[in-house]
C-alpha cells in the first residue's frame, strides 16, 4: 500500500516462480524442419529409389550445463508423451521409388518432423531464462518427415 510519508516506495517487478530449479514448458507443438536435398539431380526417365542418409539433431538456444539441458528436453518430450532422442538420421532407402519423366529433371527432398517448445528454467536464485529447443521425431528409429520429389 502506498504511504504517502516515504519518499519512494520499492516496488517489485518482474515474475515470482514458486518453484526454483525447475523446467516450465510453456508451448510446445510438432512442426516442420528445415527441408534438405538428398539426392543429386538425375535426369529422366530415371527412378531414384536411394538416397544419402540425413541426420537431425536437437536445437536449443541458451547454452546450459549437460544436466540442465536434458531436464529441459526430457520436460518437453513428457509433454508430447514420447522419449527424448538427441539425434535421429533417416535410412539409406525408404520403401518406395520416385518416377522422373522423360524430359524433366529431378531431386529427392525431405522436410523432417520436430518437437519444438518454449521453456522456462528457474534457476536456485529463481531467476527464470527462456529456451527454444527442438528435436527430431523418430518413427522405427529413424528420423520421421517427408521426402518429395521435385523436378524441373
Amino acid at each position: 500500500m502506498y504511504n504517502p510519508d516515504i519518499e519512494s516506495e520499492i516496488v517489485p517487478y518482474g515474475v515470482v516462480y514458486p518453484f526454483t530449479d525447475t523446467v516450465l514448458v510453456n508451448s510446445y507443438s510438432l512442426q516442420m524442419g528445415t527441408t534438405s536435398k538428398m539426392t543429386a539431380d538425375v535426369k529422366g526417365p530415371a527412378t531414384i529409389s536411394y538416397i544419402t542418409s540425413k541426420e537431425t539433431k536437437s536445437t536449443i538456444s541458451v547454452n546450459f550445463s549437460a544436466d540442465i539441458k536434458s531436464r529441459i528436453f526430457n520436460s518437453l518430450a513428457f509433454k508430447f508423451g514420447v522419449d527424448y532422442t538427441q539425434t535421429s538420421s533417416t535410412g539409406t532407402s525408404f520403401g518406395t521409388s520416385f518416377q522422373i519423366p522423360s524430359g524433366k529433371t529431378g531431386a529427392v527432398y525431405f522436410t523432417p518432423r520436430l518437437y519444438t517448445g518454449t521453456c522456462t528454467y528457474v534457476d536456485q536464485n529463481g531467476v527464470g531464462t527462456s529456451v527454444y529447443v527442438t528435436f527430431p521425431k523418430t518413427v522405427n528409429g529413424f528420423t520421421d518427415g517427408v521426402f518429395e520429389l521435385i523436378t524441373y
